[in-house]
C-alpha cells in the first residue's frame, strides 16, 4: 500500500458518508483535504474523531500525543495514515499464499 493509499484508506474511514465522489489526485492534496476534515471534525463533533481513532485502532498514547501537538488536527491526520499503512504491512505480511492444490 502506497502513502496514498494509506490516506485514502484514512480519508474513507474518518469521513464516513461525507467522502466526496473525488479525492483529491496528489497525495499533498489529499493530506491537506484530510487534515482539513480532522481539524473541522475536531471543532463539530470531537467525540465522532475519538469514534473513528478508536475504529481505526490508533493507540491511545499516540492520539494523546497528537491532542497535545501545536497542530493537533495535523497530528491526527498524520497519525490515521501512519495506522493505514502499518495495517496495510501487517495484512501483506501475514496473508497466506494462494493454495495451489485447490485449483
Amino acid at each position: 500500500m502506497t502513502e496514498r493509499e494509506a490516506s485514502q484508506a484514512a480519508a474513507r474511514a474518518l469521513a464516513g458518508e461525507t467522502l466526496p465522489a473525488a479525492l483529491p489526485s496528489d497525495e499533498a492534496a489529499l493530506r491537506r483535504w484530510l487534515r482539513e476534515r480532522v481539524a473541522e471534525m475536531l471543532r463539530t463533533a470531537p467525540a465522532l474523531v475519538m469514534s473513528h481513532l478508536y475504529r481505526v485502532d490508533v493507540r491511545e498514547a499516540v492520539v494523546q500525543t497528537a491532542l497535545a501537538a501545536p497542530d493537533p488536527a495535523a497530528a491526527l491526520a498524520d497519525a490515521l495514515i501512519a495506522r493505514e499503512i502499518e495495517k496495510a504491512r501487517y495484512r501483506h505480511h501475514y496473508t497466506p499464499p494462494p493454495d495451489d492444490a485447490a485449483v
